[in-house]
């Protein structure tokens, strides 16, 4: 921006109101007015400002910023400069001769260099001499008034005969001469500006990977850059100057161009010269001049794929031209922008090459298949889904289930499972039925596709489950009737084991006592000192001690104190001989009211019990072990210990069948049973039993007393 620095004394007002007025409001300077007066002097800023100037007229303030257009006046007493576009204000110097214009004339030449524009105007003395002089130094322009113009000429007179001042002008001529200035200043600054841009977009052109040409509007070439000449085998600046249809490609391309030509690769016309040499394909030397009339003539924006042979080949590309406004709103030029896009052509063909693929394996797949969109409207139905549903597939196509007839339950599950896909973002299976194929039974997977992280489809995969269903059905009713065969054996294992009890108590323990007290009366009869006396004695204890282990046995068998005195006795009695025979301490504790059980359930809780104690003290080594029964509408037995524990999972199959006949007892007697055990942290059995039955209060016991 340059700055008019205007000088005068106070005889300068008109001087300085005859260039301001003749100059144009937007001329792009800024002008400052410096006054040589008596300090008691006004300034001219009130006559400025009461006269008409196409610009705003300011007081200089401290820091105020210069802009283009202004005028700016510096106040009485004091002293102006300049510095990084801003005005400050400083007092004057009394002492010696005050120079005003000579100081500030001094200061913008060294700022401003030759920005710099210096104006003496009318005035007593010499200030502003040395100012125009240091002006004209830094390369900036000075003007001076005709002396014979004015009344008083020292100060232009002065300048003048000092050789500083470029002009001698009266003040209208000398605002011409401004005008004129300012507007070579504004087209040599757009010259630069134009200039800096096409340097800048020339290196951002020549650093793009990517070729580009720019075009004018006779559709020649005024701009080719490295990756284009890379592209095509030219030299970016033989392609100055030519159309398209006068581009001629090297021998070499040329020769790889007819091949693919030869090979079908590219249908285009060309043109051949007689040294050997291939031009670019005529046809496409037209598309590409038609487009960019287009864009001269719309001023939209035109894209082209063009076909360019290569050492390597054909590549394809893909060509943009995009228009280059000129400051009135035209287009000056045409910018084509090309991208290789071969191998996104190559991607795109192994894409659908892969489609095609997929769709042959879902047309050949056994399974029914069909792609729906989000309004459930068929997008694509296999082979096997056409025999299923008996609907030829163009008939299918964009039909709603709703419009292919489907069951309306039928229709209602879809819908719903939809929405559950939709909500889930999730696969999901569900079965239907098929009535008109003799209630054969699918099962559908349905499958959300996603394009944009946004469900746009689902690819339904249907299996006929009819012979698997059968299946399940079959093996359903076996395991039931295994169950049953499992539940009948346990209740007649129970009532064997209670009558040989019972037969073992009733008879054989009855006839060992019997035979016992028989052998005792025979040897009392005989002499104390009789040998056969002593085989008696001996034989009665053997029958004492076998009468005892029958008992044993018939109360391992079934023990009547389950019979006689309930659960809770049983297991109290239990415990106590685990901790007498094992030498471990069993605590047992009842808790709550306990419902009244039958012979039965009673029967499963013990052997349950009597199980899990005796697998504790075989392998567990607890120190201690709890057992607690508890319940009211339901029976709940609690075994705890604090062994060595066991994972359930590494012993499951391993032969043994404690915890197989505890879990097929609780099973048939309809109770839950749950084993819990970690290596290092004891054992936890939890049976629970449902049952109902008037309660009784129990208390507490511990065994092991």
């Amino acid at each position: 921006m340059p700055v008019v620095a205007l000088g005068s004394c106070a005889g300068g007002l008109g001087a300085i109101q005859a260039i301001l007025t003749k100059l144009p409001a937007d001329c792009g300077m800024a002008f400052v007015v410096i006054q040589h007066l008596d300090p008691a002097r006004r300034s001219v800023l009130r006559g400025l400002r009461s006269r008409r100037t196409p610009f705003p007229v300011l007081e200089i303030t401290n820091g105020i910023a210069l802009q283009p257009n202004h005028v700016y006046v510096v106040p009485p007493n004091k002293k102006a400069s300049i510095h990084n576009g801003t005005l400050s204000l400083g007092p004057i110097n009394r002492k010696g001769t005050r120079q005003p214009i000579d100081d500030f004339m001094a200061d913008l030449a060294a700022t401003r260099r030759d920005e710099a524009i210096g104006v003496v105007l009318s005035g007593l003395g010499s200030d502003g001499t040395c100012g125009l002089a240091a002006i004209k130094a830094a390369n900036g322009i000075t003007f001076a008034q005709d002396p014979q113009t004015t009344k008083w000429p020292d100060m232009p007179e002065c300048a003048i005969k000092a050789g500083g001042v470029d002009f001698v002008l009266p003040p209208a001529d000398i605002a011409l001469e401004l005008g004129r200035l300012a507007e070579s200043k504004v087209r040599r600054a757009r010259r630069q500006s134009i200039r800096q841009r096409e340097n800048e977009l020339a290196a951002l052109f020549d650093s793009s990977p990517d070729p580009h040409l720019r075009y004018d509007s006779s559709l020649r070439i005024t701009h080719a850059n490295a990756a284009w000449g890379k592209a095509v085998g030219l030299s970016p600046q033989s392609a100055i100057g030519k159309t398209n249809g006068e581009l001629v490609l090297p021998p070499a391309e040329a020769q790889v161009g007819k091949r693919s030509i030869a090979a079908g690769l590219s249908r285009q016309s060309v043109i051949g010269t007689t040294n050997g040499e291939l031009a670019l394909p005529l046809a496409e030397a037209r598309v590409g001049d038609r487009l960019i009339r287009e864009v001269f003539q719309t001023s939209q924006p035109q894209r082209y794929e063009v076909s360019v042979p290569s050492s390597q080949g054909v590549a394809a590309h893909e060509v943009r031209f995009v228009p280059e406004f000129s400051p009135d709103g035209s287009v000056a030029a045409v910018l084509a922008i090309g991208r290789d896009i071969t191998e996104l052509k190559r991607i795109e063909q192994e894409l659908r090459q892969r489609e095609q693929e997929l769709v042959e394996l879902y047309d050949n797949s056994p399974d029914p298949i069909a792609r729906r969109d989000r309004n459930l409207r068929n997008t694509y139905v296999n082979a096997a889904w056409e025999r299923l549903m008996g609907i030829p597939r163009k008939k299918a196509l964009g039909k709603t289930i709703e419009e292919l007839g489907l069951p309306k339950a039928s229709v209602r599950l879809q819908k719903g499972v939809i929405r559950q896909v939709l909500k889930t973002r999730r696969p999901m299976i569900a079965e239907f039925g098929h009535p008109s194929r003799g209630g054969f039974a699918y099962e559908v997977r349905h499958i959300p596709e996603f394009v944009g992280g946004q469900v746009v489809s689902f690819l339904l995969i249907g299996r006929d489950v009819t012979e698997q269903k059968r299946l399940q059905r079959l093996a359903a009713a076996n395991e039931r009737d295994i169950r049953a065969l499992s539940a009948s054996l346990i209740t007649a294992q129970e009532q064997e084991r209670r009558r040989v009890a019972r037969e073992i108590h009733d008879s054989l323990c009855q006839h060992l006592g019997a035979l016992a007290a028989e052998l005792g009366g025979v040897a009392a009869e005989l002499p104390a000192s009789s040998p056969a006396r002593q085989h008696l004695q001996a034989a009665r204890e053997r029958a004492i001690r076998a009468a005892e282990e029958a008992r044993e046995i018939a109360r391992q068998l079934h023990p009547a104190i389950l019979e006689d005195l309930g659960l809770p006795k049983a297991l109290q009695n239990l415990c106590r001989e685990i901790s007498q025979r094992q030498g471990i301490p069993v605590k047992f504790r009842v808790t709550n009211r306990l419902p009244e059980v039958t012979i039965e359930d009673a029967s499963c809780v013990y052997r349950i019990a009597q199980e899990a104690l005796n697998n504790s003290a075989k392998h567990a080594r607890p120190k201690n072990v709890r057992v607690r029964l508890s319940g009211t509408r339901n029976l709940r037995l609690s075994i705890h210990d604090d062994g060595v524990g066991f994972d359930a999972d590494s012993v499951r199959g391993s032969g043994g069948l404690g915890l197989v006949s505890m879990k097929e007892r609780a099973r048939t007697a309809g109770a839950t049973l749950s084993i819990q055990g970690r290596p290092g942290h004891g054992t936890q059995v939890t049976l629970v039993m449902p049952v109902r039955g008037e309660t009784r209060e129990k208390s507490a016991y511990s065994a092991g007393r």
